[in-house]
């Protein structure tokens, strides 16, 4: 069986490919910007519903947020 890990970097990287503002993934996702910044810099690890909306936010497949 294979572990897989969250990408915290990769947030950061769709966020970017998809010209939105930490402030604007916080609004489409239901979260708060220090949240979605703590993620990007891998200080807070998402719980399950956190990544379900994350990834809906950025149009992805919550799979997609793991290496």
């Amino acid at each position: 069986m294979t572990t897989r890990t969250f990408d915290y970097a990769k947030v950061q990287r769709l966020r970017n490919e998809r010209h939105l503002s930490q402030d604007a993934l916080a609004t489409r996702s239901g979260l708060t910007t220090d949240g979605i910044r703590k993620v990007e810099q891998g200080r807070r690890t998402p719980r399950a519903d956190t990544l379900v909306r994350l990834a809906d936010a950025l149009g992805i497949k919550t799979d997609e947020l793991f290496r």
